[in-house]
């Protein structure tokens, strides 16, 4: 009678576990949804420690880098592969291989990025095929990882390509097709196709605005890449009235204490 009477305990405290993570993961969605990126992170990181599943723990090592908190992306990106790595679907593998990747390269360790990311597309590969949305997705970042390296031919390869996937997948006027654009738009500008890249880049703005809309975190940061393409061309004075406009918009959306904002 103990042991039954104990079971029935263990399991209603199992089940306000769980609604309880379900909320959490909730109110992270609510807070995604308002660009409100530091409470989706709080939120995401306790649905995961209630309920350590890869959605949780994916979103939360996601929106852990969205708000800054670079430490504590690198400890659940840890605890994200290690699901994976578990898990029959080699498709999750890819994408904690992808996460796990990132955050090496948000915290300058490139190599191991490197490596992260051409693992994670060999999964892709095989589990979804070249012209995927998930492929094309880690091909994307591989490229920003080798900009950073200044490796800028490769990367202006690699881009093109995941541009050209990205079309076709999730269409020319998605967020994702505008984020191309832009990661685009730099590696030319790096390497002084000054006129090239200003264009990709108000491309990239006006499907931005029109998809995500000017208060959106990531409108103002193709307003701030077109700022540096003008700023290396020399047109300071149209640069500077750009960058003021986009120092007004961060503060409305992720606040003065974001590490972007030093």
């Amino acid at each position: 009678i103990a042991d039954d009477i104990f079971a029935e305990i263990e399991a209603r405290r199992e089940m306000e576990v769980q609604e309880a993570a379900r909320a959490a993961f909730g109110r992270g969605e609510i807070a995604e949804a308002e660009v409100r990126w530091a409470d989706a992170a709080k939120h995401y990181t306790r649905a995961s420690r209630l309920h350590p599943g890869f959605e949780t723990l994916f979103k939360a090592v996601e929106f852990a880098q969205l708000s800054g908190d670079y430490e504590g992306a690198q400890r659940l990106s840890g605890d994200l592969l290690a699901v994976a790595q578990s898990n029959p679907d080699k498709g999750k593998l890819a994408k904690a291989l992808d996460r796990q990747a990132t955050v090496s390269w948000r915290k300058g360790c490139f190599e191991k990025a490197d490596a992260d990311f051409r693992q994670a597309l060999t999964w892709a590969e095989k589990v979804t095929g070249v012209e995927s949305s998930e492929y094309e997705q880690i091909l994307n970042n591989l490229g920003i990882n080798l900009k950073a390296q200044e490796r800028y031919a490769e990367a202006e390869e690699i881009l093109r390509r995941a541009l050209g996937i990205c079309g076709k997948t999730a269409g020319k006027e998605s967020p994702e097709y505008g984020i191309r654009l832009s990661n685009l738009a730099l590696i030319l500008k790096e390497q002084g196709k000054y006129a090239e890249a200003e264009k990709l880049m108000l491309e990239a703005i006006a499907v931005h605005e029109k998809s995500l809309g000017k208060k959106h975190p990531t409108y103002s940061t193709d307003l701030a890449n077109l700022a540096g393409i003008y700023d290396a061309e020399g047109r300071f004075f149209e640069a500077k009235g750009i960058y003021l406009q986009v120092l007004e918009l961060d503060l409305l959306s992720i606040g003065n204490l974001h590490p972007t904002m030093g």
